[in-house]
């Protein structure tokens, strides 16, 4: 089965400090992992990753998964 990524990024006040605030990410992440599992994804891995630099943040949860086409 073909694996597809998605992404779910923030800009929030955690990601002002470089930091993840999972309290407020984690409702957003759920719903999309949810969302994907019940179109038919399987859940391969998670990874985290933050970009930016002077108050510039991103931060950023790639998805990886497989489907027999991509779900948007």
């Amino acid at each position: 089965m073909p694996t597809y990524v998605k992404s779910v990024s923030f800009y929030n006040r955690a990601a002002l400090a470089g930091q993840f605030n999972s309290p407020s990410d984690d409702g957003v992440v759920n719903q999309t992992l949810d969302d994907l599992r019940e179109r038919g994804g399987e859940i391969k891995a998670i990874e985290t990753t933050s970009s930016g630099g002077f108050f510039k943040y991103v931060l950023t949860y790639v998805i990886i998964y497989e489907a027999s086409k991509a779900l948007d």
